[in-house]
């Protein structure tokens, strides 16, 4: 039996860079660019999808600059802080100088993946044109009936998978890059970085680690909770109020995929929903009276409640297996994507 050819490309889109916020320190990009050096694969970047990752860079510092002067209007008092950004620049420069680093790092992460850019020469603009007037993905209804920047992106894709004979792993959450792949022989949808990364890997491998963790659910579950109780929790209404005495229910996976595997060590990328209850006390808002001198409100009694709550967490786990590859010996990392948390006084739970 024929060995199933898998992809040699890889195109990642904008939406999976926006899910990591563009941090290229976070671990799956360690590891894509890992998969990339060890199964001698080529990342490219259509034009098209690299203006677009400029213009989402100019926005996220537009709003970061932006949410540095609301807090220093908010809380005047943070101008003591010594190196605070706003003593010596402006909002404006602050986001340039954000720009600079987001486009710095973008470009050394390309740079070192050795990516390939694909303009737009020779692309087949009849084709686009027949997508775009018949609706067919990438275009779409509402506003996905614009989306050129994707045609073109797909059709300097498809070029490129001709020219090269290549089979071209598409990662991307975008449910119309997903049509147009379906009916594509030279695509391969992958719905997020780990799903493909965990493709490179022995199916037999995959399956006999899932097992595993299966079996270790109960182990796993509890290095999540301890790992979630500890970290920082805020109130949605009032930023300023506590929560404590964490108290988590239940843990669902909806998404499991093994990511890299060593000799006695292996990766596995998750996603799940907690559901959990909170203490929380806070200002009581609706109950504020206005200092028109000091310009502040003040509220006049306390909200003291509990709170049923629930959070997606996404991550990355390290698990030692033991030396007969049977089962999994000990948790050896534990991250998440994010360490902080928020609840809202509307989730409380009656007292009836």
């Amino acid at each position: 039996m024929q060995t199933p050819k898998k992809p040699d490309v890889v195109f990642v889109d904008t939406c999976i860079f926006e899910e990591y916020q563009y941090d290229f320190s976070n671990r799956i990009f360690s590891l894509l660019q890992d998969a990339i050096i060890k199964h001698k694969l080529t990342l490219i970047l259509p034009k098209s999808i690299q203006d677009e990752f400029r213009r989402h860079i100019e926005q996220k510092s537009q709003e970061a600059a932006s949410a540095i002067k609301a807090a220093q209007k908010k809380a005047p008092f943070v101008r003591a802080i010594k190196k605070w950004p706003l003593k010596n620049a402006k909002p404006e420069s602050i986001k340039w100088e954000l720009v600079s680093l987001y486009k710095k790092r973008l470009e050394k992460f390309l740079k070192d993946s050795k990516a390939q850019i694909l303009g737009y020469e020779n692309i087949d603009l009849d084709a686009v044109m027949s997508w775009y007037h018949q609706q067919i993905p990438p275009f779409g209804e509402g506003e996905k009936r614009k989306e050129f920047p994707d045609a073109f992106a797909l059709a300097s894709i498809l070029l490129y998978a001709e020219k090269k004979d290549s089979l071209v792993a598409i990662v991307t959450q975008d449910k119309d890059w997903e049509k147009a792949c379906s009916d594509k022989s030279s695509l391969v949808y992958n719905r997020s970085l780990s799903t493909f990364l965990e493709s490179y890997e022995k199916p037999t491998d995959a399956k006999k680690l899932h097992f595993m963790i299966k079996k270790q659910k109960k182990l796993i579950d509890k290095e999540i909770e301890e790992k979630f109780v500890n970290c920082l929790f805020c109130v949605e209404e009032d930023w300023e109020g506590d929560v404590y005495d964490i108290d988590v229910q239940e843990i669902t996976y909806f998404e499991l995929q093994i990511t890299g595997i060593g000799d006695r060590e292996f990766l596995a990328a998750f996603q799940a929903d907690i559901n959990f209850f909170a203490h929380v006390t806070c200002d009581d808002y609706s109950t504020a009276i206005w200092d028109s001198e000091d310009k502040v409100a003040f509220a006049i009694n306390k909200i003291d409640t509990n709170v049923s709550s629930s959070e997606t967490v996404s991550g990355i786990i390290k698990l030692g297996i033991s030396e007969d590859h049977k089962s999994i010996e000990k948790i050896l990392m534990l991250e998440f994507d994010q360490d902080t948390f928020s609840v809202s006084i509307n989730d409380a739970i009656s007292d009836e």
